[in-house]
């Protein structure tokens, strides 16, 4: 009985030894193809040729064997994935790039945006081949788990490569003892210290007749990145006319502005709150009905205390649709007055309305 034994152990043994290499073999004939569609801009904002030869190297260790460039597919895919690259508008000149990916091994699409204004030309290939890799392991993260989804033939070189790279980085062991992967952390938007914006300026003062209307450019600044307080500082000039029963009055008025506010939000809305101290100059010019030419004028110092309000609706990158809405009191003030009545100033309570356009960096 001893001899048979031994050429058992011996058999069972071989047996083994050779599992891997006819597990290999007998997956050898499906190889780890990933699919990808390339836009179809023939001048687009990056060089299409050096982003497909990065994105292969990035993908190859990943575990995948091949990488198919063909139109999107028309019947049965068996790749273990379809990358999309969009661009719109097609141009060279255009800022943004959508990637969308179909994940054949664990049925699901992502998509991401990619946001080239901070990339120079000739860093986008290997930005994007980054982002294509980076996309498609948070898609296969779950590969790495112990009861992952059974994948197809062709994944398990991909599954093998996603445990070697995302287990120490993202798996935490559980009170129980079995590892399981850490919450992955959203990408944050990417965050700019300073807004500028430039719009139509309305203002107004309830306790006088007449409508201020002009310009306002708005500058803010975030010093520190933890915490949400925007410094910021105005400057504008509105006009404004107002009739009296002897002749007509004009009103300017120029004004700087300094304020602080807290502000945040998600990243497509963000709205600051905080006070405003605004001071200038005013002038007035009084013209006779019976004789414009003898015009009489005067002028003098104004100041508001207001708090500000402001609404942000990102539109891009870096664009942003703004809404400033400041409401306050006239500290020092300016009224005009003829015939004893009042036709017009600069005095009690304002109302400040400005519609613009912002951008960020």
């Amino acid at each position: 009985m001893g001899p048979v034994k031994h050429a058992r152990g011996i058999a069972l043994a071989a047996s083994l030894a050779l599992a891997p290499a006819l597990a290999g073999a007998q997956t050898a004939g499906v190889p780890a193809r990933v699919r990808i569609v390339p836009p179809t801009c023939t001048a687009g904002p990056f060089d299409t040729a050096a982003w497909l030869a990065l994105a292969r190297s990035e993908l190859e260790t990943d575990g995948v064997r091949a990488v198919e460039v063909a139109p999107d597919p028309t019947g049965a895919d068996d790749s273990l994935a379809v990358v999309r690259v969009e661009v719109s508008p097609c141009r060279a000149d255009a800022t943004e790039v959508a990637i969308a990916i179909d994940d054949l091994v664990t049925r699901k699409s992502v998509r991401r945006v990619v946001a080239l204004d901070d990339i120079a030309p000739g860093a986008r290939p290997r930005a994007l081949a980054l982002a294509v890799a980076e996309l498609l392991r948070a898609s296969w993260a779950e590969l790495a788990l112990a009861d992952a989804p059974v994948a197809p033939a062709a994944a398990p070189a991909v599954r093998r490569a996603m445990l070697v790279r995302l287990r120490p980085a993202v798996m935490a062991a559980s009170p129980e003892g079995t590892a399981r992967p850490a919450t992955p952390t959203p990408a944050a938007a990417p965050r700019h210290a300073w807004w500028a914006m430039a719009g139509l300026d309305l203002r107004t003062f309830p306790g006088q007749s007449g409508v201020l209307l002009g310009g306002r450019a708005v500058v803010t600044w975030s010093p520190w990145p933890n915490l949400p307080l925007r410094l910021r500082a105005d400057v504008g000039s509105a006009y404004g006319s107002a009739f009296a029963r002897r002749g007509e009055v004009t009103l300017v008025a120029t004004t700087v502005g300094v304020g602080a506010q807290l502000g945040g939000g998600s990243e497509r809305i963000d709205l600051s709150v905080g006070p405003r101290t605004e001071l200038g100059w005013a002038w007035v010019t009084g013209r006779p009905a019976s004789d414009p030419s003898a015009a009489v004028s005067d002028d003098g110092f104004v100041w508001f205390l207001a708090l500000a309000c402001t609404l942000k609706v990102r539109l891009g990158s870096r664009w942003s649709a703004a809404l400033d809405i400041a409401t306050g009191q006239t500290l020092n003030y300016l009224t005009v007055v003829s015939d004893g009545e009042r036709v017009t100033g600069i005095d009690g309570p304002m109302l400040a309305v400005t519609l613009g356009l912002g951008a960020s960096w």
